[in-house]
């Protein structure tokens, strides 16, 4: 359920909270074992439970990965072609930005200006992608607050990092 939902978990915190109890110290091994038990069912529709940390918080955590880039894939959202797009070039231009050194994190309104670069086809408004990007962060596809920014600055998010870790293996 959480993680379906949600996207992502935190390791300590949200595993606690998503059976309704504290654990305490969580078992990273016991953690592990039920991790690979849900993977082996998994495999088959191209999916894994994936583990990364998230530097712009530092927390570590779990999410589900599709390792198949197709078309189901990408009908799987619930945002709109234009969304997906506008979402791709701000991904790929905080890629572009680490490659190239100039730190990892783009302001809010760097971001929104992102979309006058899409395809016509695929425009969004001013509006309509300040509400993607508040999707982004709520789905945690993005972050916002930078490490070493400010805090409406946006980084990629743990959903963004899950993925792109699988998508280079």
């Amino acid at each position: 359920g959480a993680v379906y939902e949600r996207g992502a978990i935190k390791l300590l915190d949200d595993i606690s909270r998503a059976y309704g109890e504290r654990l305490g110290e969580v078992n990273r091994a016991a953690v592990d074992k039920v991790v690979s038990t849900v993977n082996r069912q998994l495999d088959f529709f191209g999916l894994k439970v994936a583990r990364a940390h998230c530097p712009a918080d530092g927390q570590f955590y779990y999410g589900i990965v599709n390792m198949r880039n197709d078309e189901l894939a990408k009908k799987g959202t619930s945002l709109s072609e234009a969304q997906q797009a506008y979402f791709q070039r701000i991904k790929d231009h905080l890629i572009e930005k680490q490659k190239n050194q100039e730190g990892d994190s783009i302001t809010w309104l760097e971001a929104e200006n992102l979309r006058v670069e899409l395809a016509s086809h695929l425009k969004l408004s001013m509006d309509e992608a300040d509400r993607t990007l508040e999707t982004l962060v709520e789905q945690m596809w993005l972050h916002k607050g930078a490490p070493d920014g400010d805090e409406d600055d946006l980084v990629l998010g743990p959903r963004s990092i899950l993925q792109l870790q699988y998508a280079a293996a």
